[in-house]
């Protein structure tokens, strides 16, 4: 049976985010542990997104049962277990191309299609599998369901809930408006669909009025698309419901912080003499009392007269305190205390609330039931607090004890080279995306009062839980995919545990919100053949022997690892479902005819070949490059005549646009090992687009600072359109030098690009590191718009991973993280290439990397 929660806690907002199966899962752990800790009847409002839809509305469809017996969870859970078994996904790619012929015939007699698209299919997954054909006004009245979605006609987030479709509408000023548009035909399958078909694979869900119920000139053709496009933690909604929540809900005692000591200082407001808020209140109240009008400030004076005059009716339990709350909350709905001029003056400490304040007196912006009762309470809170010092009400901004965050988005990881196919590309953006509004939404809501995020990041260390999973089980559980295909046992069990162990560890970390008697039984095991073994367990198991087998933690880890790739193909026959051998009459004549391919497609490939190399002899950095890698590391050679100057300044080159900077560092020649030895030699090749802007009057020679750092060094120019030289400059009396290439732009006119460049063989001083790792800075003096960088490994040796930091020169303590806009990826890893766009002069940039 559920734990009882010691604390009564009236309203807990639940916000499940999207991800796929992998979020469903992790919430139905999440949900588990609330459910047993005596804290799930007390959740009021669930919004949801994409996979958390796809839960959620199971859940509140099933409210009684999950919230049951055991018994009665497990079954309800199973249920939805069964779904994510399904392969959804597989299903649906095996039977779209079967509805081609389907389509062009109703295409034909003008009938819609809408139900044989992909995301018709996994509408009619979710109606057949999981929900049943249920129509949003039949979801139960509490808890209130908000499934989100993006509006792709309209650019804006839509809810779908029990009372219809909300439209969250911007307007100026940066304000939102929620427009309601009663959708009675609606359906579950319908709205959840909108929420999850993630852009990519799924097509946006085209509604029109009269699928939804609505006539066509409210409504129109609608089209949506995932909920994470816009909102991927489903947090934002609670922003736009939480003041009406204020107007929904009655008061009760609990609201206020003293409510005996709030109506004390109103009747002592009363009685004075002072010209204030609370005293333009009372004298509001007793002309309300005197006179024969029915308004709820009538009533709610005589209610208020009533116990002032009976101050023991403040310790009873009877009905007069309830009736004065209630009469109270009919007050602040409709009475605007804004347009009273000792109120109008007060200044909310809010600045949301000092700005509505302003725009509903100035702007004659007409507010609604939310709105007017959350202005005044803030305008009864200052008056209160003007009063007496001591605040009122103990809830401001929101009708919510707290709002817990079940947040299964992560930093997406990195992919080497080409994603592959169409599938995968699609599926691929449709990440970027969804992981960009992630991280836009954790930037505006992590600080956030009222928030609690119970993250899939989060390890629960054995410490903390003796009863979770192995944390490296934990670590491996938040990467797997996002996807809507066949979930295997251990990743069920791992992601539902996973979420049970998390909202423990968050629950425990506010005990003031949640209580401090908790649960600590084991974490609820969804699949009854598995059963969580204790560490101690396993090691007695297995002990420590030169022949010892790997642990049960760390096969679970490595196969969970595996379960980060989608698995597109592989996944895509199915002998349990009939549709598979529709396809085995075309796969046979595939597979016969699969060697002709093969050849037709080398041929194209030494088409393609030979186009590449057209195009790399009409690049010169390519040309170069395929120079040296056919020639190989570099002679030594003798280069130009050096001139020295004392001048070490940094030259002032804002006159001057580098349209593209293209560096090229052959290692080839050196080892590791020679980091700042001076006999060593490193050859580098730089060329440059450089454009004199229009303004630039008066500084005609354009100055580039060269990779040589010491005393020696040789310079050279291959043959180009403008004279240059090369002047050298002593930094300081430990041999440090600074070099410059110098060229002259007195007969360039302003606005024609110019090509420069430069070749330099020197020692490797401007190198750091050992043998293990190397690294390299570059300082960039004026603006540049591109910069490519290849730099060749040295002989015998391939990278591992690298890293790019750049910060403002002689402050390192500044360094932030770079991201390569391009990387240029060779398989043998001997050629590390990247390109960065968009660099602003005064920073150094440093490029490390470590050797396998």
């Amino acid at each position: 049976m559920p734990f009882r929660h010691a604390i009564i806690m009236k309203r807990i907002g639940l916000a499940l985010s999207g991800g796929g199966f992998r979020a469903s899962l992790y919430h139905l752990g999440l949900v588990r542990f609330l459910r047993d800790a005596g804290l799930l009847s007390r959740v009021t409002h669930i919004a949801s997104v994409s996979g958390g839809s796809i839960f959620s509305a199971h859940l509140v469809l099933n409210w009684k049962r999950y919230c049951g017996t055991d018994e009665e969870f497990e079954e309800v859970a199973a249920e939805f277990l069964s779904f994510v078994r399904l392969n959804v996904r597989s299903r649906i790619l095996r039977r779209f191309p079967l509805t081609f012929p389907l389509r062009w015939g109703r295409m034909l007699l003008g009938k819609s299609n809408r139900k044989l698209t992909r995301t018709g299919l996994l509408e009619h997954h979710y109606e057949k599998f999981l929900y049943g054909d249920v129509s949003l006004f039949e979801l139960p009245q509490s808890p209130k369901l908000h499934l989100l979605t993006t509006n792709l006609s309209e650019g804006c987030l839509c809810s779908f809930s029990r009372d219809g479709l909300s439209m969250v509408r911007r307007q100026g000023g940066h304000t939102f408006r929620v427009d309601k548009i009663h959708t009675g035909l609606a359906t579950v399958p319908m709205a959840v669909t909108a929420s999850s078909a993630f852009p990519g694979f799924f097509p946006p869900l085209e509604l029109t009025g009269s699928e939804v119920g609505v006539s066509g000139g409210e409504f129109g053709k609608q089209a949506y698309t995932d909920g994470g496009v816009y909102d991927n933690l489903g947090v934002r909604v609670f922003r736009f419901i939480e003041r009406q929540m204020l107007a929904d809900e009655e008061l009760v005692r609990e609201d206020f912080v003293d409510l005996r000591g709030a109506l004390e200082a109103l009747r002592e407001a009363s009685v004075s003499d002072a010209d204030t808020p609370l005293q333009r209140l009372a004298l509001l109240l007793e002309e309300a009392g005197k006179s024969g009008e029915d308004s709820p400030l009538n009533r709610f004076a005589s209610a208020l007269e009533e116990v002032l005059e009976k101050p023991e009716l403040f310790d009873s339990s009877g009905s007069i305190i309830d009736t004065i709350l209630t009469r109270l909350g009919t007050v602040m709905c409709h009475y605007q205390f804004q347009h009273e001029a000792l109120f109008a003056g007060l200044k909310p400490d809010d600045a949301a609330a000092a700005e509505l304040l302003l725009s509903s007196r100035t702007g004659g912006q007409s507010l609604d039931a939310g709105d007017q009762v959350w202005l005044n309470r803030h305008l009864l809170e200052t008056a209160f607090r003007c009063a007496t010092g001591k605040p009122c009400f103990q809830r401001l901004q929101s009708g919510f004890d707290c709002v817990m965050v079940s947040d299964v988005g992560r930093q997406i990881k990195v992919v080497k080279g080409n994603s592959g196919g169409l599938i995968r590309t699609a599926l691929r953006a449709s990440d970027i995306l969804m992981d960009r509004v992630w991280q836009l939404e954790n930037e505006t809501f992590r600080g956030a009062g009222g928030f609690v995020f119970a993250r899939i990041t989060e390890v629960v260390e054995p410490e903390e839980d003796p009863t979770a999973p192995h944390p490296e089980i934990q670590r491996q559980a938040a990467n797997i995919r996002t996807d809507l295909d066949h979930f295997t046992p251990l990743e069920i069990s791992s992601l539902v545990r996973h979420g049970y162990c998390v909202a423990r560890k968050i629950c425990r970390s506010r005990p003031d919100v949640f209580g401090e008697s908790l649960p600590d039984t084991p974490p609820w095991e969804p699949i009854p053949e598995r059963r969580p073994v204790t560490d101690e367990a396993r090691e007695n198991a297995n002990p420590v022997t030169p022949d010892r087998a790997p642990t049960e933690a760390t096969n679970e880890s490595r196969e969970l690892q595996g379960s980060a790739n989608r698995r597109v193909w592989s996944s895509f026959f199915d002998r349990r479902d009939w549709v598979t051998f529709v396809y085995v009459p075309i796969l046979v004549p595939i597979v016969l005819l699969l060697p002709y391919l093969s050849l037709q497609y080398y041929k194209r490939m030494v088409r393609l070949n030979t186009l590449t190399l057209s195009f790399a002899q009409g690049s010169p950095d390519l040309a170069r490059l395929g120079n040296l890698l056919d020639e190989g590391a570099q002679k030594p050679w003798t280069g130009v005549k050096v001139e020295e100057t004392q001048d070490i300044t940094v030259p002032d080159l804002h006159g001057y646009k580098i349209l593209s900077d293209s560096r090229i560092t052959d290692l080839r020649s050196w080892q590791p090992g020679e980091v700042g030895k001076a006999d060593s030699r490193i050859y580098t090749y730089r060329r440059l687009l450089v454009m004199k802007l229009p303004e630039n009057t008066d500084q005609h020679f354009f100055r580039e600072r060269l990779i040589l750092t010491g005393a020696e060094g040789q310079v050279r120019f291959p043959p180009q359109a403008l004279e240059a030289k090369v002047q050298r400059a002593p930094l300081d009396e430990q041999g440090h030098y600074r070099w410059d290439a110098v060229f002259d732009f007195s007969k360039v006119p302003s606005g024609k690009p110019m090509e420069l460049m430069v070749e330099v063989q020197s020692p490797g001083l401007f190198l750091y590191g050992s043998n293990a790792a190397t690294g390299m800075t570059f300082a960039i003096e004026a603006q540049t718009s591109e910069l490519l960088q290849w730099v060749l490994m040295p002989k015998g040796r391939e990278y591992n991973k690298y890293r790019y930091i750049y910060y403002q020169r002689d402050h390192p303590e500044t360094a932030k993280e770079g991201v390569f806009t391009t990387e240029y990826l060779a398989k043998d890893s001997t050629l590390l290439a990247f390109k960065i766009l968009a660099l602003e002069p005064g920073y150094d940039h440093e490029i490390s990397w470590e050797y396998r």
